[in-house]
């Protein structure tokens, strides 16, 4: 594929001033993408820390309730007790196979509420570092988001700059397509700051003729037909010389509303 360079300075500053918004944009969805996928993750582990905090809860009871009911059982003392709501395990003398086999029993008990507590721990060293992860990704959104402003304001004073820039050359490609004149093709009057261009019926200037003989794309003055035109314009030189009659005179019928 051939890549050119645009051929006005318009078309370039509009190219550029979309492209800096398209990547503004571009780059704050991408920031943002980055912190909701964190947002998910932090979500997914609190999920997880409270599914395992409640099956430790269940492990806590159970294991509680076996010690209790084995050594009832065994007619023994519970080796098990809770300190500050944590479970702990009382050695005490094993003299027999029936002791021993009750010790194993509440071991295996406890160390699967020890596993379950591991799990919580391990689950909890996640959670912070997803939510470490999430501050960290929402400064940088914030960041990153004023800069995409910035990159887009930047980019929408280009595109005003560029469809400026074509306004204007729109507008003197118009003049130079339309003949200028310096005086009115009515009345004959000269244009200046009083004197303006008229307006044709889509508001646009008419460069031939003055705003009091032409308006909206009306005249508005000198409604006469060819033949009262000639009246009209040997009335309006009737009092100068011989020579000055035939200039005027020759000038106001070659006007070109009036040509024949």
């Amino acid at each position: 594929m051939n890549l050119s360079l645009p051929d006005k300075f318009y078309k370039l500053y509009i190219l550029f001033g979309i492209s800096l918004m398209i990547y503004g944009y571009n780059n704050y969805l991408s920031y943002k993408e980055k912190s909701e996928s964190s947002l998910l993750k932090v979500r997914d582990e609190m999920q997880h820390v409270f599914e395992l905090n409640f099956e430790k809860k269940i492990s806590l009871n159970n294991l509680m309730r076996f010690s209790k009911t084995l050594a009832f059982q065994m007619n023994l003392k519970n080796p098990i007790v809770l300190v500050d709501s944590v479970p702990t395990y009382k050695d005490f003398k094993i003299a027999t196979e029936f002791e021993k086999s009750f010790d194993s029993k509440i071991k295996n008990e406890l160390e699967d509420y020890i596993s379950e507590s591991q799990k919580i721990d391990i689950a909890i060293y996640r959670l912070d570092l997803n939510v470490g992860n999430l501050k960290q990704d929402i400064d940088e959104n914030q960041n990153n988001s004023i800069n995409s402003l910035v990159l887009s304001f930047i980019g929408l004073i280009f595109i005003t700059l560029g469809a400026y820039e074509w306004m204007l050359e729109t507008s003197l490609e118009k003049k130079q397509n339309d003949k200028i004149y310096d005086r009115c093709q009515s009345c004959g009057k000269k244009f200046s700051v009083i004197r303006l261009y008229g307006t044709n019926l889509d508001r646009s200037l008419n460069y031939g003729l003055c705003r009091e003989c032409y308006e909206n794309g009306v005249f508005i003055a000198l409604n006469f037909t060819q033949s009262e035109y000639k009246e009209y314009v040997e009335e309006l030189i009737k009092n100068n010389i011989f020579w000055e009659k035939i200039r005027l005179r020759s000038f106001y019928l070659n006007l070109e509303r009036w040509k024949e």
